[in-house]
């Protein structure tokens, strides 16, 4: 029988081992099968079996997909920290994704009870606040997400309990994805020197101010540290976000990077 074709992909070498063997079980019944049924199946292994095995495949293989995807974050706890002004598509996606792959999601804000979104050009909608940001430590959750908006961040970055919260994630090496103007928080922290960044291009000259390394791609990755620049990446921000999320902790504070040495990104 011709050989299945296979990848590197685990859900494919797993679908493609079930397929085999199950059609080398028939081959194997085969030789204790009177002469007739015999040819009968070796035409149905010839014309048949591919097909069934085509479609079968195919099935199981959008099953094990659809189930990794919507359990890749299961027992991940995210926090998503916002103020009013906050563009509301880099919230409305990336809470979106992270709840497609299992994730447990916090919305966190200075302001009490509700934030409102900025919606391009003018506000958009009240979005309900989980947790006030006085009530909340880093060591609560595994990733934090910062979505962009030019008055978002302007409200965030001047909060010490922001910044202390925010800084808990670098100290305990755990995820963090911001987005457009979102890294400006981050640069109160004091932790971007030697980190490789990107952002809204006018965030370019502070960030760089700060020691980061700015580039533009549509999205960049330091151990563990997500960045984009825009709204139209977020299909690449969301994904990396969630695949940087389900790693967990990274170094983000390798001897290089404080004590002179070449700075290594991962």
């Amino acid at each position: 029988m011709k050989k299945l074709q296979t990848d590197e992909n685990p859900v494919s070498a797993t679908v493609w081992a079930l397929n085999y063997t199950s059609a080398n079980v028939l081959i194997l019944w085969k030789d204790a099968m009177p002469e007739k049924l015999q040819r009968e199946l070796f035409l149905w292994q010839k014309n048949t079996l591919p097909r069934y095995l085509s479609a079968g495949g195919w099935i199981f293989s959008n099953y094990l997909k659809h189930y990794f995807m919507e359990n890749q974050l299961k027992d991940k706890k995210v926090a998503i920290v916002v103020a009013n002004g906050f563009e509301e598509v880099e919230l409305t996606k990336p809470l979106e994704a992270l709840k497609n792959a299992g994730a447990t999601v916090d919305i966190i804000s200075p302001e009490e009870k509700t934030v409102r979104a900025w919606a391009e050009k003018d506000w958009g909608k009240d979005y309900p606040v989980d947790k006030n940001i006085k009530d909340v430590v880093a060591s609560s959750y595994d990733a934090l997400v910062l979505p962009g908006g030019v008055m978002n961040p302007d409200h965030l970055r001047t909060n010490d309990r922001v910044i202390a919260f925010v800084t808990g994630f670098f100290d305990e090496s755990k995820p963090i994805a911001a987005i457009c103007h979102g890294p400006w928080t981050l640069i109160e922290t004091g932790e971007l020197d030697g980190r490789k960044v990107t952002s809204y291009p006018s965030l370019k000259t502070d960030l760089e101010n700060a020691g980061a390394l700015w580039t533009d791609e549509e999205v960049v990755t330091d151990k563990g540290l997500v960045t984009s620049r825009t709204p139209k990446d977020l299909p690449a921000f969301c994904r990396k976000m969630v695949e940087e999320i389900a790693e967990g902790p990274h170094d983000q504070r390798g001897d290089a990077a404080h004590k002179g040495g070449v700075h290594q990104l991962g």
